[in-house]
């Protein structure tokens, strides 16, 4: 009976202690596996990314992603050969600042710096239509990460940015048209989804 009385006062001693699972102290680091949604029809609107974040001091943090994302797709008949293209990739430097947190959910909101390229391309027989956009933004972003263990996380995040997009239109490398113009992004055009692995 005595065993089965400290038994059932250790489980509820440790259901009472509450461990906590987030990392948001300095020098906690991770790296990031990230699938964002952009504003860009050339590439189908999303991009792949990596990245890595560095706590320089409590709540605070310095974070580097590289994104990109490739597709090739065969269109071609039984008369006309064609085929589609697209490549692009982006760097995106942040700074990020956690205002909230309980046991396993961050609150964070922060700035960050993006800058992506993308081509696509048309091969119809042996004439190549080129488009090329280069993306430049400054970004307010604000999100959450869930840890649903000590070293692994969840994010979701959404980012308001203005920026300049300039785009190139050639045909076989001769260029037929350049364009730029400012552009603001507020919707489902900025959000990303990301995993998080810290490692120290």
């Amino acid at each position: 009976m005595r065993y089965i009385i400290l038994l059932l006062l250790s489980i509820t001693y440790l259901n009472a202690v509450e461990v906590p699972l987030v990392r948001e102290s300095s020098s906690d680091q991770a790296l990031m596996f990230e699938l964002s949604t952009i504003d860009d029809q050339l590439i189908n609107n999303y991009i792949y990314g990596l990245g890595y974040r560095w706590y320089f001091s409590d709540n605070w943090s310095l974070g580097i992603g590289m994104g990109f994302n490739s597709n090739e797709f065969d269109e071609s008949t039984d008369t006309v050969s064609v085929i589609r293209t697209s490549k692009s990739w982006g760097l995106n430097p942040s700074i990020r600042y956690n205002f909230s947190s309980n046991k396993n959910i961050i609150g964070f909101i922060g700035l960050d710096y993006s800058y992506y390229t993308s081509t696509s391309t048309i091969s119809v027989e042996v004439v190549d239509n080129k488009q090329m956009s280069k993306n430049n933004s400054a970004g307010l972003f604000i999100g959450a990460d869930w840890f649903f263990t000590k070293n692994i996380s969840l994010t979701t995040q959404y980012r308001i940015s203005y920026g300049l997009r300039s785009q190139e239109h050639s045909e076989n490398n001769d260029i037929l048209n350049r364009t730029e113009e400012s552009f603001s992004q507020l919707g489902m055009d900025d959000f990303k989804l990301g995993l998080s692995l810290y490692f120290n």
